[in-house]
């Protein structure tokens, strides 16, 4: 009882300011890479992100940005496919999220039309869809794996290999991410142009993913502090503000 009162308390505190406050509204699209921190055999792969969200001021120069976004992430990495006869191929692994970053931003005047914005906060993200397709190399061929990889892993047909020519199996990814994002805008009379990076503080999996290699994950997590696998995502951003 006490603890909804204060709660009542706080929203009667907070609700004005928001109601008066004036709130601007954004669309933003972002193309770049994402890759693994802490990978074992894993490349960048081209990502993208679109949505929008509103700017909440909280004074003159600072604001409350809240959005969501539909995002694109994955890795890819090269290796063989086949049977009684393995070919050269390329594997792709994308992972689509619904994704709300909640951001502070520091709008920052510098012209009439032009300010420059920087931000950073916290991002959470539910992953929706997770499937990998293979491409071989010397043909047209092209299969994509059955499994979402956010509900099971997949065991690629049992004639996916790495590039030692090991069997690969792709595990279950957890369907949650939770991470850090940073960027900077130039705002010019509304259109918004800049880059943002951002790093997923929760691993994809627990485990090694395309090769299990000792020496690279203990550098790595003498580097990042961790040894298994970890979004990084670096992108270029456009939009507009309402």
């Amino acid at each position: 009882m006490v603890m909804r009162k204060k709660l009542w308390s706080l929203a009667l505190v907070v609700w004005p300011l928001f109601a008066t406050a004036k709130i601007t509204w954004n669309v933003k699209g972002a193309l770049g890479y994402s890759v693994f921190i802490a990978n074992s055999g894993e490349s960048p792969q081209l990502s993208y992100r679109l949505g929008g969200g509103m700017a909440i001021p909280l004074g003159r120069t600072f604001y409350f940005q809240p959005s969501l976004y539909l995002a694109n992430k994955g890795f890819n990495f090269d290796g063989y496919f086949g049977n009684e006869q393995i070919s050269e191929a390329r594997y792709h692994v994308n992972m689509h999220y619904v994704e709300l970053p909640l951001n502070i931003v520091a709008h920052i005047h510098l012209t009439d039309d032009l300010y420059l914005n920087l931000y950073t906060g916290p991002y959470i993200a539910c992953g929706l869809n997770s499937k990998a397709k293979v491409s071989m190399a010397n043909s047209d061929y092209k299969h994509t794996f059955k499994e979402n990889l956010f509900e099971q892993g997949s065991k690629m047909l049992s004639n996916s290999y790495n590039e030692d020519k090991k069997l690969v199996e792709l595990p279950k990814f957890k369907r949650m991410d939770v991470g850090l994002q940073s960027g900077l805008e130039l705002d010019i009379n509304r259109i918004i142009i800049g880059v943002e990076t951002s790093f997923g503080l929760t691993p994809v999996t627990n485990q090694p993913i395309v090769k299990e290699d000792v020496v690279a994950q203990v550098l790595q997590a003498l580097l990042f502090g961790t040894a298994t696998p970890h979004h990084f995502v670096f992108q270029a951003t456009v939009g507009y503000r309402f």
